[in-house]
């Protein structure tokens, strides 16, 4: 079977676009999840961040708030 693997590129290129299509799907969804996290945790903290914003904070601070 290894053998027959080196000798034949089309069955090793195909593994390989496998192998790329797999890993760029699961980085596109860590990607949707990470987002959808993020998304769902500001929309809960929303009182939060006016609250911030009236006694002071600016945007800047808060994006920088969010991010950490």
């Amino acid at each position: 079977m290894v053998e027959y693997l080196k000798t034949n590129e089309t069955v090793l290129n195909m593994f390989a676009g496998i192998n790329l299509l797999i890993s760029m799907g699961v980085f596109l969804l860590a990607a949707v999840v990470v987002s959808s996290i993020m998304i769902s945790d500001v929309n809960e903290q929303t009182y939060q961040f006016a609250m911030m914003r009236a006694l002071g904070f600016t945007k800047q601070d808060l994006i920088i708030f969010i991010v950490l």
